[in-house]
């Protein structure tokens, strides 16, 4: 089995055997200056992957291409003219 894995699978299994509750009716709300703080690696992090969305970003270009080119064959002549 890989090393990596290994040491990331068990890192997980003793990580979830010490998780912090998470308090989900805290009243705290950022102020301003913390929301601008954050703000944009949130942003980041919400395309994923590194902060480079990646694949993200590829999946909706894959399906653009892949539709193009079926219309382009759909509209060609069957035959030659």
């Amino acid at each position: 089995m890989d090393e990596n894995f290994t040491t990331w699978t068990e890192y997980f299994i003793v990580n979830k055997q010490s998780l912090k509750p998470i308090y989900w009716d805290d009243p705290y709300k950022l102020d301003p200056q913390e929301y601008a703080t954050i703000a944009r690696s949130i942003q980041q992090f919400q395309i994923g992957e590194s902060s480079e969305g990646k694949y993200l970003i590829e999946i909706p270009i894959r399906r653009f291409e892949a539709v193009r080119q079926e219309t382009i064959e759909r509209h060609q002549p069957s035959h030659p003219l």
